[in-house]
């Protein structure tokens, strides 16, 4: 697939017959194949993918995604017959497939794709099959398959950050091999040509091994340590009591960080099963990363406990709220902790942004006030109507944070014992 997401034709020109030889097939293969499919796993993770890999990856399991050897019977990982459906064509039984009809679950070659098959795509009439190339055909039948196009962006943009990422390593060595070079010296020696550097044994990187790479490389800094008197009693009948909103910020700092941290855990645990169906030694590498992270999140998450009590005991509306509560209504159900934490994630985010806004309407009064303006004092009421707007979305968000909070106290025991330790500590 080019850049901007049509088919190239790379063993054969355009125009030519559509049959080639198994070479050709295999060289065109591995000139769309990889990309394409790496997108396709990467992106395509509910029925549709399931549908695309299913039919169009002849060269893997269909169970396990496990590399198939070429003429066996089973697969060598988890022992699943292989179908041999996709060795030659359903209708000729001649010449091998080229394309997959996911309707007819049938394998056919381009000249008798055509007689059973009409694929309308962009008319006003439907399309009655959707056909799909499998990994082994030629690039130029890319374009004949019913791709969405949602995929096909995907494809695109994927296509574009590994060509750029390609011109960035082959940019590197040429900067390196300048550096490296020895001054000439004074003595006058008839050139010899240099040696060629010994190549290492590792594969070259793929795309999903430098999306892995590029997400290993970016360290997540843990929030700074912000600095509370714990022993300052809060002013109750202030709104924004500067306490509860010193304890909040310590909590919504150390929750960014724990989220950030599952994120980042997730996405490199899905890249190493990935990687390690086609480079086991490079997923064996990272796996001491990957378990580094999870040291790192089991701390973040007890800090983010601590933080949590602390807003607890020093915020009055939900510390009320939590002595209110009934021995028969607490409960422990660890899944609405981790549902609470994201909600709340969520509405500090919102309520940064309504700030934001905030910050940008008062500026607006500021300047229309300072240049006098006719026009712009004309805009004054708007603009004050548009502050107590925000103002409400802002109250509104922080009350739906506090109710996250007392969920959490109702339904977790964890925090209603670290609530208990930080009272303790708190005494004289």
């Amino acid at each position: 697939m080019t850049a901007d997401g049509s088919a190239a034709a790379t063993t054969t020109t355009a125009g030519t017959p559509s049959v080639s030889s198994p070479s050709s097939r295999r060289a065109a293969a591995t000139a769309w194949a990889p990309t394409f499919l790496d997108t396709l796993t990467k992106y395509e993770r509910n029925s549709e993918r399931q549908l695309y890999i299913y039919g169009i990856t002849t060269s893997r399991c269909v169970g396990c995604r496990h590399r198939l050897k070429p003429g066996a019977a089973a697969c060598d990982n988890c022992q699943q017959a292989v179908d041999d459906k996709a060795k030659s064509c359903t209708r000729c039984s001649v010449r091998t497939p080229a394309l997959w009809c996911h309707e007819c679950d049938a394998y056919f070659c381009e000249p008798c794709h055509n007689k059973p098959h009409v694929l309308v795509l962009g008319g006003t009439s439907a399309p009655r099959h959707h056909c799909f190339p499998i990994d082994t055909a030629s690039g130029k039948t890319l374009r004949r398959g019913a791709w969405s196009a949602r995929l096909l962006l995907k494809c695109k943009a994927a296509r574009r950050e590994q060509m750029r990422l390609q011109k960035e390593q082959d940019a590197a060595p040429k900067g390196s091999a300048a550096t490296s070079d020895a001054p000439p010296t004074d003595k006058p020696s008839r050139q010899t040509p240099r040696p060629e550097a010994t190549p290492q044994p590792s594969a070259a990187p793929s795309s999903g091994d430098s999306d892995l790479e590029r997400a290993l490389s970016q360290p997540i800094d843990p929030p700074p340590a912000p600095v509370v008197d714990l022993t300052s009693q809060p002013a109750v009948a202030g709104a924004d009591d500067p306490l509860k909103v010193a304890v909040i910020e310590e909590y919504e700092k150390t929750n960014e960080y724990v989220l950030k941290l599952e994120g980042q855990i997730a996405y490199i645990s899905d890249a190493v099963r990935r990687a390690s169906m086609q480079n086991v030694v490079m997923a064996a590498q990272i796996s001491d990363r990957v378990n580094a992270y999870r040291r790192m999140l089991a701390e973040a998450i007890e800090r983010r406990c601590r933080a949590l009590a602390k807003v607890v005991l020093f915020s009055p509306d939900v510390r009320a709220s939590a002595r209110q509560m009934q021995r028969d209504q607490l409960a422990d159900v660890p899944h609405v902790l981790t549902a609470c934490h994201n909600k709340c994630g969520q509405l500090a985010l919102a309520v940064r942004q309504h700030k934001q806004r905030l910050q940008e309407l008062r500026a607006a009064i500021d300047n229309a006030i300072a240049s006098g303006d006719a026009t712009q004092i004309a805009q004054l009421q708007t603009l004050g109507t548009q502050i107590q707007e925000v103002e409400g979305q802002i109250r509104q968000a922080k009350s739906d944070r506090d109710a996250q909070f007392k969920l959490m106290v109702r339904f977790s025991k964890k925090v209603r014992d670290m609530v208990q330790l930080e009272a303790q500590a708190l005494k004289p």
